[in-house]
């Protein structure tokens, strides 16, 4: 790539993981390749960023993609990856050299094939007790699952799901009572800025700070240890 250029890189979602990860790439690519002009945009569908977040939230994390300089265009989704760039749902192309796409999620095609109850977004539906709807003989959980109400698709609830779901399928091959799985009513995100910092989001509290971004290393380095067996050299 020829010095003194200018490079487009275009993130598509405004939820959590799109944020971080367009101020994660745009400080790298900025670092390896200073003398590059990298300018960085986001496209949200929604009217703002992380909408299932609080204000505070929202603010602290509007305010780092601000000092990233990436330009935030709001009520734009992106329909399709075309040459150059993206289009959205009014037929607009936007340019870009670099697109990073982490819209929301949606059920594997192949469920719609099977007989399994399926919500909109082609997740299957389940109980409290994590039973499929109407179908007690099967168990779904994680981002495949939709209750009611509906969750984020969030990891933290997939990795607090499985202990009960381990619990109930033990209960149903014994023939016991089946428990009901009680999702925590707020659940910590911690989102990286890319400059040595992270936000701290809490239904509606949020902080920010290096300190932050300390913490989530820690916590992110543990939860991988856990899968991680001892080395026997």
């Amino acid at each position: 790539m020829p010095s003194g250029g200018v490079q487009r890189v275009l993130g598509v979602g405004g939820g959590a993981a799109g944020c971080e990860t367009l101020m994660s790439v745009l400080t790298q690519l900025r670092k390896q390749r200073p003398d590059i002009d990298w300018q960085g945009h986001l496209l949200t569908a929604a009217n703002a960023l992380l909408p299932e977040a609080g204000r505070l939230p929202r603010w602290l994390t509007r305010r780092a993609l601000s000092q990233a300089g990436i330009t935030i265009h709001v009520e734009q989704r992106g329909e399709a990856l075309v040459e150059g760039g993206v289009t959205t749902q009014d037929g607009t192309r936007i340019e870009a050299d670099i697109v990073l796409w982490a819209t929301g999620a949606i059920g594997h095609s192949w469920l719609a094939s099977t007989e399994l109850p399926l919500d909109k977004h082609h997740f299957i539906q389940v109980e409290n007790t994590l039973e499929v709807t109407g179908q007690p003989t099967i168990f779904a959980a994680g981002d495949c699952a939709a209750l009611t109400p509906a969750l984020p698709n969030a990891g933290v609830y997939a990795v607090r799901m499985g202990p009960h779901l381990a619990d109930n399928l033990r209960r149903a091959c014994h023939g016991e009572p089946l428990l009901p799985w009680q999702p925590p009513e707020r659940v910590l995100a911690l989102i990286g800025t890319g400059d040595g910092r992270a936000i701290a989001s809490r239904g509606g509290f949020g902080v920010s700070g290096r300190w932050v971004w300390q913490w989530k290393k820690r916590i992110d380095a543990r939860f991988i240890a856990r899968f991680n067996p001892p080395f026997e050299g």
